[in-house]
């Protein structure tokens, strides 16, 4: 689950958890699945954002989160068309780990500190 203060933006088990040496793990998120644990996008907001990794390719999606009045800018993302070794990532949407209360299994995961803190 990722949560925003009170606001759950997911709540599912994760897809796809990627991580190569030296980074952050990052769970993928399904956008919708045959039942009703998805990304809710509800409170997602579509972002101009791209980016690009020599790992993972170019993002197809950037999406800022927005609590009552407060926007949180870029916090989700997703590559539709990633490099062919990252094939399984293809549309899940992960959040950063470093902005988000993630839940796993009903355990709140530490928060790690990285330049995106």
């Amino acid at each position: 689950m990722k949560r925003f203060g009170a606001l759950s933006a997911a709540r599912l088990a994760p897809v796809c958890h990627g991580r190569r040496a030296g980074t952050v793990g990052r769970m993928g998120m399904a956008r919708r699945s045959g039942r009703t644990d998805y990304v809710d996008f509800t409170h997602l907001v579509p972002s101009g954002t791209v980016t690009a990794c020599p790992y993972k390719g170019t993002t197809s999606g950037y999406w800022s989160v927005r609590v009552g009045g407060t926007e949180h800018a870029d916090l989700a993302w997703a590559y539709d068309f990633p490099t062919r070794q990252l094939l399984p990532i293809s549309g899940l949407v992960a959040f950063y780990n470093e902005k988000a209360d993630i839940f796993l299994d009903g355990l709140l995961l530490d928060r790690p500190a990285t330049h995106f803190s």
